[in-house]
């Protein structure tokens, strides 16, 4: 082993090392100007463990080290995993290396990114920041062809908000619909089998004993809420969408139609006063 490699060992193990690797040692040397690339890594390594943000010590990491090397896939990776829940310049790099990783790691660094795009999104819409909002979901429809199904509906359900908001009709009836048509699909018989699956899973730990559902106030009551757990969770994305192209569409509308249907299915699913209002509301419309 040469003898510079040597010595870039031995200050790569003293980063690591339970003294010098600790978060205030780091905080102490980056404070005092350290920027070597090893350094700066398990700096932001460490403060990813921490659960504290980085999007800071990602704009130095990209300004600090050879662009060359940025390029690299290790270098998109470590960047992805560390991304944090906030933006950075980080961000859009990672986002232009995706395509030249493998599927695996754009799976793991896609969830990673979902995760800071979702998070962004519900800052920027509660300070009503229209442009964020939009350059948002312009970053997450990158990520969509590697994130869960589950994420892919949360992206939607996020892009319906968005329209909603800017009253764009046209793209809240397609996301509409690519919603509402995957629920309206769901058969009965299989909304009743994972009901049951999922209540069972609940109640497992009662039933074995490990916990005691009487030492729980309005267990039974909340015991029989949860048995249609699943129905809820269809039933209130059903009332989402339907409410949002009542609130949004013009009377004459002929997709208030769907709407309509959607919200019946809402209210068969858990009957409630807000889904047989919304049902009321929606028949006035269509019929008016």
């Amino acid at each position: 082993m040469l003898t510079k490699d040597f010595i870039e060992l031995g200050r790569e193990a003293s980063v690591h090392n339970n003294d010098s690797g600790s978060l205030a040692k780091l905080e102490q040397r980056f404070l005092n100007g350290e920027r070597r690339q090893d350094f700066l890594k398990a700096y932001i390594t460490k403060r990813t463990e921490m659960k504290l943000p980085n999007a800071d010590m990602l704009n130095t990491y990209l300004k600090f080290v050879p662009k060359d090397q940025l390029s690299r896939n290790e270098e998109i990776v470590f960047l992805g995993k560390n991304i944090g829940a906030r933006q950075s310049a980080a961000v859009d790099h990672v986002l232009s290396g995706l395509p030249r990783l493998t599927e695996l790691q754009k799976k793991d660094v896609s969830a990673r990114l979902f995760s800071l795009f979702s998070n962004e999104f519900g800052i920027a819409r509660k300070e009503k920041r229209l442009e964020d909002q939009y350059k948002i979901i312009k970053q997450m429809e990158i990520i969509l062809s590697s994130v869960t199904t589950e994420q892919m509906n949360t992206a939607n359900l996020i892009k319906l908000l968005y329209f909603t908001e800017t009253k764009d009709r046209e793209n809240l009836k397609r996301v509409s619909q690519s919603i509402a048509q995957k629920l309206m699909a769901v058969k009965d018989e299989d909304i009743t089998i994972r009901n049951l699956e999922l209540y069972n899973e609940l109640m497992e730990p009662f039933i074995s004993g490990e916990r005691d559902s009487t030492s729980i106030p309005g267990f039974s009551e909340e015991a029989k809420r949860l048995q249609k757990q699943h129905s809820a969770e269809i039933a209130s994305r059903l009332y989402q969408v339907s409410d949002a192209n009542f609130k949004t569409l013009s009377q004459d509308d002929p997709a208030l139609n769907d709407a309509l249907k959607w919200a019946e299915r809402a209210h068969a699913l858990t009957p409630n006063e807000a889904t047989q209002k919304l049902v009321a509301n929606l028949r006035a419309k269509v019929g008016g």
